[in-house]
């Protein structure tokens, strides 16, 4: 209700601040015989006054008891952009195709974890192990592939860490689809009330006439 009544008061808002402007535009026009400019920047100057502060007291603020996960969001953005540029590098052409897609599911786990902050606790899992693993991982990678000789310990671990980033990319598609699983069953749960009460009830047995029989 709160919502509805907010929606309400910011809209209604605006139109009242735009139809004040457009009042003033030919009253300002009509009686003081100022140019059409001068006259179209006084209402737009008087609708943004009005308008302004019904936006700006009904627009949409990030409650404050959930400040701690918008600030690992932004901790894990920053560290996505670190392993971002790894892609574009020539001795990582190897692993730009994993690196992507980690990226992609990556990004979609912020996304709809910044929609629902609720569901920081199910995905606790990729903001405390998955980012600072792909981090460091990569981070060893490029110092290992970056050197001019390397023996055979050495490449072996590089092709065992090409492997392993291949694989963390279905995980990390896995982890997104355990963090939407609650809301999954949420929205299956509704779905079967609603077609429990859009089905019609089955019509009574009528026993008139007919026979008991033993």
């Amino acid at each position: 209700m709160s919502c509805l009544l907010l929606f309400v008061w910011r809209y209604i808002g605006l139109a009242v601040s735009l139809g004040i402007g457009s009042a003033a535009y030919f009253i300002a026009g009509s009686a003081r015989g100022l140019p059409d400019s001068w006259s179209l920047a006084l209402a737009a100057g008087t609708a943004l006054l009005l308008g302004l502060p019904a936006w700006l007291l009904t627009r949409k603020q990030k409650a404050p008891q959930w400040a701690y996960v918008y600030e690992a969001i932004r901790e894990a953005e920053r560290k996505l952009k670190r392993i971002s540029r790894y892609r574009f590098s020539p001795r990582m052409w190897r692993l730009r195709p994993s690196i992507s897609r980690i990226l992609l599911a990556a990004r979609h786990i912020l996304r709809v974890v910044a929609e629902e902050p609720g569901r920081f606790q199910r995905a606790g899992q990729f903001f405390n192990v998955y980012v600072d693993s792909v981090g460091s991982i990569l981070e060893k990678y490029y110092l290992l592939i970056s050197q001019p000789a390397k023996d055979k310990e050495t490449r072996i671990a590089l092709r065992k860490t090409e492997r392993m980033l291949q694989d963390l990319a279905p995980a990390l598609e896995q982890e997104l689809s355990r963090i939407l699983a609650e809301d999954v069953r949420h929205l299956q749960v509704e779905l079967d009330v609603l077609q429990q009460n859009l089905l019609p009830a089955p019509p009574p047995e009528h026993t008139e006439g007919k026979e008991i029989t033993k």
